[in-house]
């Protein structure tokens, strides 16, 4: 009933908006005609929505090199003052001339390339027939002056490649190498959701449910998808959309301008994500649901019972926006619609950006939403991996992708188990040198094999959407002390290797556990033979990896105390506080330390928070320095589980060195022979 008067509201308001856009220029009537602009100018005045500039960017086009004006809905960034701004954009214009003209002799070189070399080039002459089928393509030109002769203003091109995308090429224009992101202004950045905003959703239904003395209900989550994305809203600078690129198919040059946004321009995301937002801003105000947008995606969770309202809310704001119906099969697109194809329907279980979302897990005594990575993703990437392996090459561009890729893996898996593995691809994206070779036996290698064996088997997200009775934490602080000693003589806790005779230190640590008020204290002396064949044998401290031991050793002592658990782990070194909260490190050192300790979580499955305690507060600091007397004196009156201390157990050189197969098949190996 109320899709229905809101759609009747916004077709009276249709005449309106035909008048409003003959005010177009004509590039942007080309795919924005159809708009309905009055409708959406009510909605902004109706909601009072920051974007009061939206519509008459949706009639006039959006500036896309330059100073890009503030929308006033996303977060302020820093910008260059507007004199730097000023000379920058100035110097782009006055330089497009030599540009083009060299950028064009590049293209046309590619007539002389191999046939074998041709396969990117053909793959982005398809694509972009696709797109000009469509209608958000003008061209081909064949020549750069029959280009600036068709849109009056001379333009400076961008070279278009081809990027691998979900198994598919996407195109990209090269907004970077031609100066036009260089050129451009922006004084904002969007904030996009993340894949566990389901959860979020979850949990404030949740809140209403335990108000209401009722149980969580079950919910659903449906995906919608802007088709062509960037390419529907319209530009005020068509003559800066411009781009060329070799076509095999016709063995020529071809040339063509965009009367949207191209992929590749920096002003594209902010500009783009202005449309998409407001749509979530409605669907939210108006209709209480639940919906966001990642770029082009629609998330909406809902309610089961809904059914499929949600979905349908998205599909018929986006037609009320646009011409008030679907376009009809070949014709051109002049307004930003839905790609129906892409559409996920309303199910208990989807596949939110990549991360599949299970809902099922609500309704029950541990209501949760479960998230794990989509196989086909980590087919994809491990297939990337493979193919650079087989190539016997890794490019710094290439470390980068894959980097970012496993990072996304990563997130959507329980705790950051393996980010610290991906050190040797950080090390090629930024301080590798020619050749790159990825040869097997290389730290590269090691990577390859360590995220081929851990990808398969990554645990599930699971995030709890209810509190309630739950066991209180377990808390625990580590330290440890490191020193130098003059002197010949050894002493328990020194290094017997005649290379490092002078060291000294000791790992701490107390562990305090609130369901029975018992406290556990343990300690131990560095395995130095250990440590140093594994670590860096030149350091004038090892304080931060000796900290980064002592945390990782608790969990290898207290196995059966610390499995299932909610721990605090307290920690006085910025160093190893940082690594362990970020499940990353940049020192290989420490990364390995790291590696070990999300790999037993895999096991222990432990929610552990992380916090820094000041060293004079670190009560962990007393057994690190053998200082006994006072450590009991502290713990007067609470209950110890032995009258002796423990010994810490540091993971053995085994459990460091074995293949993750083994860790993955049968982890508790690691925690073997391990006091409880």
């Amino acid at each position: 009933r109320l899709l229905h008067l809101h759609n009747q509201t916004c077709e009276r308001l249709r005449p309106v908006s035909r008048r409003i856009n003959l005010l177009m220029p004509p590039t942007v009537r080309k795919i924005a005609g159809r708009i309905n602009t009055a409708c959406i100018a009510a909605h902004v005045d109706a909601l009072a929505w920051l974007d009061i500039s939206l519509v008459e960017r949706l009639v006039m086009g959006f500036p896309i090199v330059g100073p890009i004006p503030d929308s006033g809905v996303y977060r302020p960034i820093a910008s260059v003052d507007a004199a730097t701004a000023s000379l920058r954009y100035s110097e782009w214009i006055a330089g497009a001339h030599g540009w083009n003209a060299r950028l064009a002799s590049r293209i046309s070189d590619r007539q002389w390339a191999s046939p074998d070399s041709l396969a990117p080039d053909h793959a982005v002459a398809t694509k972009t027939e696709k797109e000009l089928s469509k209608g958000v393509l003008v061209g081909p030109y064949l020549s750069v002056s029959a280009l600036s002769d068709a849109l009056d203003v001379y333009p400076r091109l961008m070279g278009r490649f081809g990027v691998r995308q979900k198994g598919d090429i996407r195109t990209i224009d090269d907004g970077k190498a031609n100066g036009a992101n260089k050129a451009t202004t922006l004084v904002e950045t969007v904030t996009t959701p993340h894949f566990f905003f389901p959860a979020v959703v979850a949990r404030a239904f949740a809140v209403v449910s335990s108000a209401a003395a009722a149980p969580v209900p079950q919910m659903v989550v449906s995906l919608l998808d802007l088709a062509m994305a960037y390419r529907t809203i319209p530009v005020s600078q068509p003559w800066y959309t411009a781009f060329g690129f070799y076509n095999p198919n016709s063995n020529r040059s071809n040339f063509y301008w965009l009367p949207g946004h191209n992929f590749g321009l920096a002003s594209a995301v902010v500009n783009f994500n202005r449309y998409p937002e407001l749509v979530s801003v409605v669907a939210r105000a108006l209709y209480a649901l639940p919906s966001e947008h990642y770029y082009d995606d629609f998330i909406n969770p809902d309610l089961a019972v809904a059914g499929s309202t949600g979905q349908q809310t998205i599909e018929r704001i986006m037609l009320m926006f646009a011409s008030g119906r679907p376009r009809p099969a070949g014709t051109r697109v002049q307004a930003p619609e839905l790609d129906a194809g892409k559409t996920q329907p309303p199910a208990p279980s989807n596949t939110v950006l990549g991360v599949v979302t299970d809902l099922s897990h609500l309704p029950g005594p541990s209501p949760r939403v479960e998230f794990y990575v989509d196989p086909e993703r980590i087919r994809l990437v491990l297939e990337e991996f493979h193919i650079a392996f087989l190539r016997g090459t890794l490019t710094p561009h290439e470390a980068s992708r894959l980097r970012g890729k496993l990072f996304f893996l990563l997130s959507a898996a329980f705790a950051n188990v393996g980010r610290a593995a991906t050190l040797p691809l950080v090390q090629r994206q930024y301080r590798d040198k020619p050749p790159f070779a990825f040869a097997r036996g290389s730290e590269l290698f090691h990577c390859y094999d360590f995220f081929r064996t851990l990808l398969p088997r990554l645990p599930s997200l699971s995030i709890r959407v209810t509190e309630d009775a739950r066991t209180p934490p377990l808390l625990i602080y580590t330290d440890a002390s490191f020193s130098t000693r003059s002197g010949k003589r050894t002493r328990d806790g020194e290094c017997t290797s005649p290379a490092h005779r002078r060291l000294r230190g000791a790992l701490g640590a107390v562990v305090y556990d609130p369901v029975d008020h018992s406290v556990r204290v343990a300690s131990a002396t560095p395995p130095w033979a250990l440590l140093l064949s594994s670590w860096s044998a030149d350091r004038k401290t090892y304080i931060a990896e000796l900290e980064m031991l002592a945390a990782v050793s608790v969990y290898s002592t207290y196995p059966s105390l610390i499995r299932g658990r909610r721990v605090h782990h307290f920690i006085d070194n910025t160093v190893a506080l940082s690594a362990l909260v970020h499940g990353y490190a940049g020192k290989p050192d420490l990364a390995k330390s790291v590696n070990v300790f999300y790999l037993q979580m895999l096991e222990l499955r432990s929610s552990v928070y992380f916090d820094y305690v000041p060293s004079k507060a670190n009560i962990a600091d007393l057994p690190s320095r053998d200082a006994w007397a006072q450590l009991d004196g502290e713990l007067s009156g609470i209950r110890r589980t032995h009258p002796t201390r423990d010994s810490l157990v540091v993971p053995s050189v085994a459990s460091w060195h074995a293949p993750l197969a083994a860790w993955l098949s049968a982890p508790h190996a690691a925690h073997a022979h391990m006091p409880t």
